[in-house]
C-alpha cells in the first residue's frame, strides 16, 4: 500500500469527522465524536513520524531538500496540536469556547494537511523509489490496524 495514499486517506476521513463533530446536535454528542476522533488524531502522527518523516530525514537522498529537516518542523505542529487538544479536554464540552477551541485545531490541522500534500509528500515522491513508499504504507497499515484492534471493545 502507498503509504502517502493511506495518509491521503486518513486526511479526508479526519476532514469528514471534523464535519461531523461541527454538526453534531449535542455537546455529548460532540464529545463522543471527539473522544473517538482524538486516539486516531494521535496514531496518524505517530505513524507520520515512524515510517515516515523520520526515515526520510535520516534517508541520504533527502540531504539538501525540505525534506532533511521537515521532521524538526513536523514536530513543531505535533507538540502545538497536542497543546490545542489538552486546552480541548481541559474545557467543558458544553462550554461554547470548546467547540471553538475544536475548530481552531481543525483549522491548524487543514493547514498542516495542505503543506503535507502540496509540498512535502510530493518532495518525498521525488526521493523514494515506489517500492520503499509502499514498504512504508504497509508498516503504516499494520500499525493502524494492531491500534484499532487494541481499542475494540
Amino acid at each position: 500500500m502507498d503509504a502517502i495514499q493511506f495518509l491521503k486517506q486518513e486526511h479526508e476521513e479526519f476532514k469528514a469527522k471534523f464535519r461531523q463533530l461541527e454538526q453534531a446536535s449535542s455537546p455529548q454528542e460532540q464529545l463522543r465524536l471527539w473522544n473517538t476522533m482524538k486516539p486516531d488524531l494521535k496514531l496518524h502522527e505517530q505513524m507520520e513520524t515512524r515510517y515516515l518523516y523520520g526515515p526520510i530525514e535520516q534517508d541520504a537522498r533527502a540531504r539538501g531538500t525540505v525534506l532533511s529537516h521537515y521532521e524538526q518542523d513536523h514536530q513543531q505542529d505535533v507538540k502545538q496540536a497536542d497543546m490545542m487538544v489538552q486546552q480541548i479536554d481541559s474545557t467543558n464540552p458544553s462550554d461554547p469556547q470548546w467547540l471553538s477551541l475544536v475548530l481552531q485545531l481543525r483549522d491548524t490541522l487543514l493547514q498542516h494537511m495542505q503543506e503535507e500534500e502540496t509540498q512535502i509528500w510530493p518532495e518525498i515522491r521525488q526521493v523514494w523509489d515506489q517500492g520503499r513508499i509502499d514498504q512504508a504504507g504497509q508498516q503504516m497499515q499494520q500499525m493502524h490496524q494492531q491500534q484499532a484492534g487494541s481499542r475494540t471493545p
